[in-house]
């Protein structure tokens, strides 16, 4: 008989720490194209170095996921970066479609690790050398594409999809924005009072192995939200390059990379809104 309690024993707690955190055959459609250098600097945080102003799409079905999680799917919008010598991607935008409101897949990475996470609707299909893929939310489509498997690809297809070893364990980092949002001290207005606590710059290590990998060329439409404002690091040809890949992936434990404090504190303030909407800002 399971414990049917608020209160957990010391057993149930033991297990949480016995988790596999591997999602095993998830399959992708990865979307990467530049944009203008000014632009991704300045949307990219303070403290994030970037080399080639980089900006890669995804959306993907994790068909078995970690951390007894059920079967679910995902759009994210990420850019390029580094950290010193840990180099990985910046998801600003994640967009999760999960089943009979799990809302653990969202907690986990939102509070765990500090994925932007919201939920919305998120569909990818293939059928023989055709992928059609789309993310919605608040009934915009925020992406959509259409991607046809073939060896022609677009230039620079090698610098920004270089081939990977298959089979191979390979070693990654995905950067986030954490903090504490209060709201202590006002009994009228909690939002008078809230604040943005211990902002901090963390990467979580990501080991991948890649079983399948195929070239495309995809045709991307970014829709408009302030929600979710992924039109700012559109592409400026629809056509870009794609891989469309079947693959494990392992989330690591989080790095403390940098904490901001004093007038850092105040400098990154504006770019820790990525998981939060815009009506809690209009008037």
């Amino acid at each position: 008989m399971s414990n049917i309690s608020f209160v957990r024993t010391r057993e149930e707690i033991e297990n949480t720490h016995r988790l596999d955190p591997q999602y095993h055959h998830s399959e992708g459609l990865f979307m990467s194209w530049e944009i203008d250098r000014e632009l991704f600097r300045r949307v990219l945080p303070i403290g994030l170095e970037m080399e080639d102003p980089v900006v890669v799409a995804m959306v993907i079905n994790h068909n078995h996921p970690g951390f007894k999680g059920k079967p679910y799917s995902v759009g994210m919008i990420a850019m390029n970066c580094h950290y010193g010598d840990a180099y990985g991607t910046y998801p600003i935008g994640f967009i999760g479609q999960v089943p009979d409101n799990d809302d653990m897949t969202i907690f986990y990475g939102r509070e765990q690790y500090g994925y932007p996470k919201k939920t919305g609707t998120v569909k990818l299909k293939r059928e023989a050398d055709k992928v059609t893929a789309s993310v919605v939310r608040h009934n915009v489509e925020v992406l959509k594409a259409q991607a046809k498997i073939s060896d022609r690809t677009l230039p620079n297809a090698e610098r920004l999809f270089p081939a990977p070893p298959l089979e191979t364990a390979m070693a990654g980092a995905e950067f986030h924005m954490k903090y504490n949002r209060e709201c202590f001290g006002n009994t009228r207005n909690p939002y008078e009072s809230m604040v943005y606590d211990d902002p901090k710059l963390v990467h979580t290590q990501v080991e991948t192995i890649v079983h399948k990998e195929e070239r495309a060329i995809a045709e991307v439409q970014i829709g408009v939200s302030v929600d979710d404002p992924w039109a700012e690091l559109a592409p400026k040809d629809g056509h870009v390059n794609a891989i469309y890949r079947d693959f494990d992936c392992s989330l690591m434990s989080n790095t403390l990379d940098k904490r901001y404090v004093g007038e850092e504190a105040e400098q990154i303030l504006p770019y820790l809104f990525t998981n939060s909407d815009y009506k809690i800002f209009a008037e």
